[in-house]
């Protein structure tokens, strides 16, 4: 997130959306086909990992400098969108599932990435105000917020980051599983994670109107 935020600083997110995009969908296509399970988590984590990375905190913050009423709303409309694809996705890979193994689901997540999200990238086109030298509202890099320097800021935005993604990670990684094991089967799993990620949504919309 860090390596691609900074693609985004001095490139645009057009084209760091569009290196994410291939990087994604190329990352599902050749774990589909991956002939080990060391490949197989190396083509997840590297290709993957870093193409997710991109298109989540980097983007948002992005998206933060078109906007100076209303930031936090919007910020929460845009982080809301992993919420959403966390809610329709479960169902969809688990019909997949049901009826093959996992590398036909990993096609067809490559498929649908590249023809969703190439196309939303021409969107990304124009560079932020920010990136203009505009951008009312927005402070100095040499302004010191809650009485740190950026790079102590940005460490402890980093410490803050590790705590909650290992606690949000916990229940979205392991609920199908943890289903399972209680007896209710993989489709009663998919379902509770589609709950849980529809409420993320509620409460990440309503953070942002809270925080305006």
């Amino acid at each position: 997130s860090i390596l691609m935020g900074r693609l985004i600083d001095t490139k645009g997110a057009f084209v760091t959306m569009v290196l994410a995009t291939v990087l994604i969908a190329g990352g599902y296509a050749l774990a589909a086909l991956a002939p080990t399970l060391l490949l197989f988590s190396l083509v997840q984590g590297v290709l993957i990992g870093f193409g997710s990375a991109a298109s989540f905190i980097p983007l948002v913050a992005d998206t933060s400098h078109w906007f100076a009423k209303r930031r936090a709303l919007a910020m929460a409309i845009c982080a809301s969108g992993n919420y959403l694809g966390g809610a329709l996705w479960p169902k969809l890979t688990e019909v997949l599932v049901r009826h093959s193994d996992c590398r036909p689901p990993y096609l067809v997540v490559a498929v649908i990435c590249l023809v969703g999200m190439l196309p939303a990238c021409l969107l990304l086109r124009p560079r932020s105000p920010v990136q203009h030298g505009g951008a009312a509202g927005v402070a100095p890099h040499s302004a010191r917020a809650l009485g740190l320097t950026p790079n102590g800021l940005q460490f402890w935005l980093g410490i803050a980051g590790i705590g909650c993604c290992v606690a949000m990670a916990m229940p979205q990684v392991h609920i199908v599983a943890y289903c399972v094991d209680l007896g209710y089967g993989t489709t009663r799993g998919a379902e509770m994670l589609s709950i849980m990620t529809i409420c993320g949504i509620a409460s990440r919309l309503a953070s942002g109107w809270i925080a305006d």
